[in-house]
């Protein structure tokens, strides 16, 4: 189309300079001939009227040049309509032709000059321009041959003020411009070629390819030096300066001449406006472009090309530079921008290109460095592709700035960064149009250090050291390093975040987004939790501190509670935490703690959970409700196994399960399955009266025990109820057994409680206890004794106990029943909680009982029979046994039993005892006897219990009427069987007397040598036989049928027992053997010291059937003496003297043996004056 406007604008430009010559000049003859000729051949002017209103032709001023001036030139199309305006108006045109050539058939034009001109070229509706016959293909019509040749070599061409004025409306076309000024020079080069200068100044009204999209270059004016040539394949613009509107522009142009061949147009300029260059495009463009834009000049380089056909779109290409310019992108303003980019008006369509769009454009840009809202983006190459609907950027990214940025390009509602710096790396791919929508399109990886996570409902910051993200899809990986606290607690959080539309576009509330993340901590307190919402803590509040309450700050646990659910409600995370340790205060300590946590509604869950309490491994879950202001429900299951219950004593009683001061001990080792609910109030702790739950184990290595302890708000307090069951071992732990044990066997415990006892001695006093213990055994540990228990009973009300033992023995099944109660139990079983003392009442009784049973029952004896203990401590053991019950219960016991067997025939019947203690240190008996035989024992005594090494003890005994022969057969049983048999005794003995001395504690032994007393014995009835003692003593006094039966008659003697020694008085001793006198002392420890008299009318007495009666030592005679001694080895050592004096000098008694002597005689001299 260009071409042909050329064409025509030649043509016309020539058909007006000849009309008007032809029309306005009164040449020769040889010009009148030649009119036709020039109308016809040269002037196509058919179908066109040419009008001029006065022509001036002037020869000779410039001969031979002709100067031919037209004024008011008008040309009409005839074929078209009166409303269509004219061709061409000319105001005034001048033009010269040399005379020379034009008798050789050439006008030969030299210069030409228009002056307010109107040139019109219009179409109608149906594509019909108002230029006659001009525009229409005549390279078909057989041109005649002849006429004039057109030379304008070295022509001159002026113009001024010449309008210009193309219209197309069919095809949407329209050209307007006004020549203001143009001076050019036309040098023709060789056929069909040609070369234009021109200086030239044009006020463009608009160029319109689309006059829907606007016009270019709409009101603005051009100037400059144009370079030009013409050949007939291109018309070439050389580079060269113009001036468009307020800006220099580079331009160069290359028309190809060729229908459908492609010409180019260049722009450049160094120092671009962008607001100036956008308004020399169309509006369409121009409003597409005023999204984008350049503040501040920048280089450009710009090239059209086009094959100036009907319909089609120029292919735009403009090359700039930004080195430090803002640039805007639709809202989006960037600072400081660098790189090298192209823009161009098509797209592909493999990059969203609509095929044929007109408003298809693609922005490259190289080496690109920005900067926006504080954020540096780089790029090695960024791409911005736009069609009708939206323009989408793809470019590998490098941001780096404020993290708080982010927050802002999200539009977060809720967690916002506040402070740090990050690094994202990213493929960009989405539409500028939705910035939140080309990020969530978009991966990545982000990286935020030394970051601040504002909480905004909360406002609470969470400060990290690192925060890694990797976006894939709509999936995320991310990994987060806490900073440290000052207690040095640190966390690492790792896992996946999936569904991110949520969180990358605000307002899809509908779309649930997924969180699993992995927690990992050396060391987590609560106090490290608290501290995140604490002034100066580890997240610090926007808002004015308040005062706290103490551990548990109210507006710290509400923090976190709005924090948790903010999470929940944002997030919706799964974690799985591993810490090594974690604190609550000094409560507790756990150790690798490993749990799964997510929400249910507005309940944090915690499952799969495990940690090391106390030296075990606990399976735990748990619940807490944070939607409740002030309050958290909460409830807890927990399995365990091998848990030692003393370590957690301070956990329990924070949890409300409080254990009475005074309680010590508790099993160490435990199975437990555990669950409790309550609600914890946020500034106080677990709230009174909420905590129920149950608690199930069992004894872990050993099996011993096994019970449920279960536990609920009651109208007074925490109502409990513990059951246990197993190895009473386990009631020796619970009562703090020292050193009666119980072993084996079964034991059942039921306590009932109300409230929390503050000690021992309150939990005595409320609960209500019962204890059974069956098929067991107590062993005294100092004496390794074992008691057969057969059941044992205790119900335990108000500080008081009430009991029942059976004692069974295992070989003879014979039973021992204790039945008795135990006033002020907290004195009992915590002496140093109370100032009170204990009192014990029992009374023993059984039907019939042996002395194996005894020794059974004390321990002597083992289960199976067999003795364990030598016969020498075998009683000892017993006697220590029985005082350590003493010594440990105090008890004030009665004792009855029917009938109890020693080891021979007769029995001890109605044995009755009774035993207490005075001021808790002395042991009483009283009222003790029985019957044996014919006979009967009482004794009574003290014994004293006050710890010291040396225990003094009294004892007052009668005896009536024994018969010795039973008592031999008892001692006899009681004794071991020795190589020499023992003989037979029998009579009758009476005695009593009382004993006062001391024990010594750690020999259990009777200490002899400070023994005091008084011993009397009466003896009748007294046999002996059979006793090989005697009988050798016989032999050796050739006395032998003498001492084979021993008859003695009756005496009595009172032994004074001094410091340990015997001492005898003279006692007469008759016999059916011999008549003999014993006095002196007999030691306990060292042994005798006896004199024995023996008379000499012993010799020739013989065998009597009846010993005679007694006499006096006077009158018994000439004697010889016997000293008895200690010998060697323990053995008595005797000595034969003939008279006593020795034995007295000897001993420091000479004085003494003076005066018997003559005592002697004056008896036997009163005797013989008595008869």
């Amino acid at each position: 189309m260009l071409r042909k406007v050329l064409r025509w604008f030649i043509v016309l430009s020539g058909l007006l300079i000849l009309a008007l010559i032809g029309l306005g000049i009164a040449l020769d003859r040889y010009l009148h001939s030649q009119e036709e000729k020039l109308l016809h051949e040269y002037f196509p002017t058919a179908g066109l009227e040419v009008s001029v209103q006065r022509v001036d032709l002037t020869i000779w001023r410039n001969f031979p040049r002709i100067t031919l001036a037209l004024d008011s030139l008008t040309i009409r199309d005839s074929t078209s309509v009166d409303s269509m305006p004219p061709l061409a108006w000319v105001k005034e045109l001048r033009a010269e032709i040399s005379l020379r050539r034009i008798l050789r058939d050439t006008l030969d034009f030299r210069q030409l000059a228009i002056t307010d001109a109107q040139l019109h070229l219009q179409s109608d509706t149906a594509g019909r321009f108002n230029a006659g016959f001009l525009l229409q293909d005549t390279s078909k019509t057989k041109q005649k041959s002849g006429g004039f040749m057109v030379n304008w070599d070295a022509l001159e061409v002026g113009m001024t003020r010449v309008g210009l004025h193309y219209e197309n409306p069919p095809q949407r076309k329209l050209m307007v411009g006004r020549i203001v000024h143009l001076q050019s020079t036309v040098q023709r080069c060789g056929p069909g070629t040609a070369e234009f200068a021109a200086e030239t100044t044009l006020s463009i009204g608009g160029i319109a390819f689309n006059t829907d999209a606007g016009k270019y270059l709409a009101d603005t004016d051009l100037s400059g030096r144009i370079h030009a040539s013409v050949n007939p394949l291109e018309w070439v613009i050389s580079p060269t300066q113009l001036t468009i509107g307020e800006q220099e522009f580079t331009v160069a142009a290359n028309f190809r001449r060729t229908a459908g061949d492609t010409s180019v147009i260049h722009l450049a300029n160094a120092r671009t406006d962008y607001e100036l260059t956008r308004q020399l495009l169309h509006d369409s463009l121009q409003i597409k472009l005023d999204k984008y834009r350049v503040f501040g000049e920048f280089p450009v380089a710009a090239r059209i090309a086009t094959n100036l056909q009907p319909g089609g779109t120029p292919e735009i290409s403009v090359d700039f530079a930004l080195q430090g310019q803002d640039v805007q992108l639709l809202d989006f303003v960037f600072q400081d921008v660098e790189g090298t980019g192209t823009y161009l008006n098509r797209l592909p369509v493999s990059e969203g290109g609509i095929p044929g769009s007109r408003k298809n454009l693609r922005i490259t840009v190289d080496d690109l460095r920005a900067t926006y809202q504080g954020v540096r983006i780089t790029s090695p190459r960024a791409v911005v592709a736009a069609n009708a609907r939206e323009p989408v950027l793809r470019a590998p990214l490098h941001l780096q700035g404020p993290a708080q940025a982010i927050s802002t390009w999200l539009n977060n509602r809720d967690f916002f960064f506040a402070s740090g710096q990050f690094v994202l790396k990213t493929e960009v791919d989405g539409s500028l149009d939705d910035m939140a929508a080309m990020v969530q399109e978009s991966d990545g990886k982000l990286w935020l250090n030394n970051v601040e996570v504002l909480y905004q409902p909360a406002s609470i910051r969470f400060p990290f050291k690192s925060l890694y993200v990797a976006k894939t899809g709509d999936a995320a990986e991310v990994k987060l390093e806490s900073k440290a606290l000052a207690s040095g607690f640190t966390f690492s959080l790792d896992g996946a975040i999936n569904n991110l539309q949520p969180l990358l576009v605000d307002g899809l509330d509908s779309v649930r987004v997924e969180t699993s993340v992995r927690l990992n901590s050396p060391r987590a307190g609560w106090t490290d939790f608290l501290a995140y919402f604490g002034a100066g803590g580890y997240l610090t509040s926007d808002a004015p501190a308040e005062p706290t309450t103490g551990p548990s700050d109210t507006s710290n646990i509400a923090a976190l509670k709005a924090v948790l659910l903010g999470l929940e409600n944002r997030f919706h995370p799964t974690v799985d935490a591993r810490i090594d340790t974690v604190q609550y205060y000094d409560v507790f300590t756990l150790y690798d703690f490993s749990t799964g946590l997510h929400f249910a509604g507005s309940a944090l869950e915690l499952e799969h959970t495990s940690f090391r309490w106390a030296g075990s491994d606990l399976a735990f879950g748990a619940s807490l409700e944070l939607g409740l202001p002030l309050e958290t429900p909460f409830s807890v299951l927990a399995t365990t196994e091998h848990l030692n219950l003393n370590r957690l004593r301070p956990a329990l009683n924070y949890f409300g399960l409080r254990l009475p001061a005074g309680l010590d001990s508790l099993p160490d080792d435990l199975n437990i399955d555990f669950a409790h609910q309550g609600r914890i109030v946020d500034a106080e702790g677990i709230k009174a009266g909420s905590n129920a739950g149950q608690l199930i184990f069992d004894d872990g290595s050993n099996q011993l025990f096994r019970g449920s302890m279960d536990y609920a708000p009651g109208p007074a307090g925490l109502r409990t109820q513990l059951k246990l069951t197993g190895d009473p071992h386990i009631v020796n732990v619970l009562f703090g057994a020292e050193n009666f044990f119980f072993e084996g066997g079964r034991f059942d415990f039921d306590l009932q409680l109300e409230d929390t006892p503050s000690d021992l001695r309150d939990l005595l006093k409320t609960a209500d206890l019962s204890l059974a213990v069956n098929d067991s055994r107590v062993r005294y540990g100092p004496t390794e004794a074992n008691i057969p228990v057969q059941a044992f009973r205790v119900a335990m009300e108000e500080n008081r106990a009430d009991f029942t033992l059976n004692l069974r023995t295992d070989t003879t099944q014979r039973d021992i029943f204790l039945e008795g109660s135990l006033d002020h139990l907290t004195a009992f079983l915590a002496p140093a909680s109370t100032t009170e003392n204990f009192t014990v009442r029992a009374d023993a009784r059984a039907g019939t009982l042996a002395w194996a049973d005894v020794r059974e029952l004390l321990g002597t004896v083992s289960p199976e029979g067999q003795t364990t203990f030598p016969d020498s401590t075998r009683g000892s053991r017993a006697a220590t046994t029985a005082e350590g019950a003493f010594r440990t219960f105090r008890p004030d016991l009665s004792l009855r039993i029917d009938t109890f067997w020693a080891y021979g025939a007769t029995p001890l019947v109605d044995v009755h005892a009774g035993l207490h203690l005075r001021d808790t240190t002395e042991l009483i008996w009283e009222n003790t006897g029985f019957r044996y035989g014919e006979g009967t024992v009482a004794f009574d005594g003290t014994y004293a219990l006050d710890g010291e090494n040396l225990s003094p003890f009294t004892i007052n005994w009668r005896m009536d009427q024994l018969a010795l022969r039973e008592i031999w057969t008892e001692v006899k049983g009681i004794q071991q069987k020795t190589a020499e048999p023992q003989g037979e005794l029998d009579g009758g003995l009476s005695f009593s007397g009382s004993l006062a001395g001391h024990v010594d504690e750690a020999a259990q032994e009777v200490l002899l040598d400070d023994a005091e007393g008084d011993l009397h014995f009466e003896l009748h009835g007294l046999q002996l036989a059979g006793w090989p003692a005697l009988e050798r003593f016989g032999k050796k006094a050739l006395m032998e049928k003498r001492f084979e039966e021993l008859v003695i008659a009756p005496f009595s003697v009172r032994v004074e027992v001094n410091d340990g020694r015997l001492v005898i008085p003279r006692t007469e001793i008759q016999s059916t053997a011999l008549q003999l006198f014993v006095e002196g002392e007999y030691d306990l420890e060292e042994g005798p010291d006896l004199l024995i008299s023996l008379p000499l009318r012993n010799i020739g007495r013989g065998v009597l059937d009846n010993p005679p009666p007694p006499t006096t030592y006077a009158q018994a005679g000439w004697k010889v003496f016997l000293v008895a001694t200690p010998g060697e080895e323990g053995k008595m050592k005797m000595k034969f003297r003939l008279g006593r004096r020795k034995y007295h000098r000897l001993r420091g008694e000479l004085e003494l043996y003076k005066a018997l002597k003559a005592q002697w005689r004056a008896e036997r001299k009163a005797a013989r004056e008595g008869e």
